[in-house]
């Protein structure tokens, strides 16, 4: 689908051009963004939540190879991991529910920049944004099962609310 090709295949073509110049430069942080759910998939986003998870195994083996290469210390791969935020993804994404897509609480647009901001000063290898997202990603690590049966049966609920679809 279109959305495997954006978020997979553009982030490993961006993340190959970007490692090449850090390679030739000796340091860098590349910073791919992710989502809450490349760690707990959600009905009905099943591939953009495939898509996301693969940015982030993406990011997790090419750490291995960077620090197998010797550029463990210098070289960084970052995964921003926001919680939904205040877009229109709602609006343009695909969506079989017959309801108008919407989220509980969503995050703005400037908490995921200066999330950005703050992993190429401070990198790390993943950095989930704002409380959600790490309350989400911290619950998922506990209780895997649970966080996404809950997960699934708030969203299913949220897109019950949405106004129907003509």
């Amino acid at each position: 689908t279109k959305v495997i090709a954006t978020n997979v295949g553009g982030v490993v073509a961006g993340s190959h051009v970007a490692l090449r110049q850090f390679v030739a430069q000796k340091s860098g942080t590349l910073i791919n963004m992710g989502s809450v759910e490349s760690v707990i998939p959600l009905a009905t986003h099943t591939s953009y939540s495939a898509s996301k998870a693969a940015v982030l195994s993406l990011a997790r083996s090419l750490n291995q190879e960077l620090r197998q290469a010797g550029y463990g210390k210098t070289i960084k791969v970052a995964t921003v991991m926001p919680w939904a935020v205040d877009t229109p993804f709602f609006d343009h994404a695909a969506n079989y529910t017959g309801h108008r897509g919407r989220m509980l609480a969503l995050d703005g647009p400037n908490k995921v920049v200066e999330a950005m901001i703050w992993i190429s000063l401070h990198p790390r290898e993943e950095l989930p944004v704002g409380w959600k997202a790490h309350g989400a990603v911290a619950a998922h690590g506990l209780l895997p099962d649970l966080t996404e049966r809950l997960s699934a049966n708030i969203q299913r609920a949220e897109f019950k609310k949405g106004a129907a679809l003509a």
